[in-house]
C-alpha cells in the first residue's frame, strides 16, 4: 500500500507542475522505489530474519505495480478531478500488486 501511495504522490506532484506524461510516469516510479527503500531502511531491513522488499527481493514486483498505478493515473487525467485521479491510480497500483503476488508473477532468474 505504501508504494501505491508514494507512486501517486510523485505522479500527482509532477502532473501539477505541468510535466509531460513520460516524466510523470518516471517520477511516480522513482518516488515509489525510493519511498520503499526509505521504509526498508527505517524498519532495519534486511536483517538476519527478514529481507527488504525493494532491493533485495526478486519476487516483489514493485516497479511493475508502480507503472500500472501511474498509467491509470495518467489515463484518467482529463476525465476526472484530482482526488479521483489519485484514488484510481492508487487502487490500480495496489490491486495490480495484489494480483501479481497472488498469481506468482515473478522476475526471471538465472539460477
Amino acid at each position: 500500500m505504501s508504494t501505491g501511495t508514494f507512486s501517486m504522490i510523485g505522479a500527482s506532484r509532477a502532473y501539477s507542475l505541468g510535466m509531460g506524461k513520460g516524466i510523470v510516469a518516471c517520477t511516480g516510479v522513482i518516488n515509489a522505489t525510493f519511498g520503499g527503500l526509505i521504509r526498508d531502511t527505517v524498519l532495519g531491513y534486511p536483517d538476519q530474519t527478514r529481507r527488504g522488499r525493494i532491493l533485495y527481493d526478486r519476487k516483489d514486483m514493485t516497479v511493475a505495480s508502480s507503472i500500472i498505478g501511474t498509467g491509470v493515473y495518467l489515463a484518467s487525467a482529463n476525465i476526472v478531478g484530482h482526488g479521483a485521479r489519485f484514488a484510481f491510480g492508487w487502487c490500480g497500483g495496489v490491486s495490480s500488486h495484489y494480483f501479481l503476488n497472488k498469481y506468482n508473477v515473478v522476475l526471471p532468474r538465472n539460477d
